[in-house]
């Protein structure tokens, strides 16, 4: 459609290849305006000579004005949806994963660096208080030479307490001899267990019995001995 002598629009639309945006409006909401005002005189359409006010305050002028209003919207909001068809003028990350699917392709999720983190809390009057951060928590690393700091943020909820400040890792597990148990380990400095040397199980200060109801008792038998690193024994 071009455009007529006698209103501003419809506008001439004309893109170039490789642009990248398009345009696809017709018009504004003045321009539309403008034409829907220039129709109450048109020939073609005598029964509207009879309105001659041209007051913008008019019933018939708001209502012109309103449906200006909404071929402007829909008119942008039609631009925006044509640029979103191609892959050069798309903005939206869903345009463009649809126009990847087209040709089979999966986008892969974006990356970004990850570091493992420690947070110290500062001692208080309320060494018990536990304190409580949401996901989102900044942190600024500290940079060298002609380096740029980097901002990292926590992913998970966070809990933090004075007192937790001084917390060691545990080096050793206690072992669980329940009755299914057929191995334990031995420390280095443990007493000296030979093979055939009968073995109670206490867990608690309780006598653990056999799983199999068949065996009666407590005692066990060590009808083997193996020794690892750092001079502890696995007893079967």
């Amino acid at each position: 459609m071009s455009c007529t002598q006698d209103k501003p629009t419809p506008q001439r639309v004309d893109n170039r290849a490789g642009l990248d945006e398009i345009a696809t409006r017709r018009g504004t909401h003045s321009m539309f305006y403008e034409s829907l005002v220039r129709g109450l005189a048109d020939a073609n359409r005598p029964g509207l000579s009879d309105l001659r006010t041209r007051d913008p305050g008019d019933f018939t002028l708001g209502f012109l004005d309103a449906w200006a209003a909404v071929c402007d919207t829909l008119t942008f909001y039609g631009e925006r949806a044509a640029n979103e068809a191609y892959l050069r003028t798309a903005d939206e990350r869903e345009s463009i994963r649809a126009h990847a699917r087209m040709i089979g392709y999966e986008l892969a999720p974006a990356k970004a660096a990850a570091v493992h983190l420690a947070f110290i809390a500062e001692e208080n009057d309320a060494p018990e208080e536990t304190l409580s951060y949401e996901p989102g928590l900044q942190v600024r690393s500290i940079p060298r030479d002609e380096e740029t700091p980097q901002l990292f943020e926590t992913i998970e909820p966070l809990t933090a307490r004075a007192n937790w400040n001084a917390m060691q890792p545990r080096m050793s597990h206690p072992q669980i001899l329940a009755a299914e148990t057929d191995t334990i380990r031995l420390s280095a400095n443990a007493g000296a267990v030979l093979k055939g040397d009968p073995v109670m199980f206490l867990q608690s200060g309780i006598p653990v019995a056999f799983a199999d109801a068949a065996k009666a008792g407590f005692l066990r038998r060590a009808t083997e001995i193996s020794e690892v690193e750092n001079g502890e024994r696995i007893v079967t």
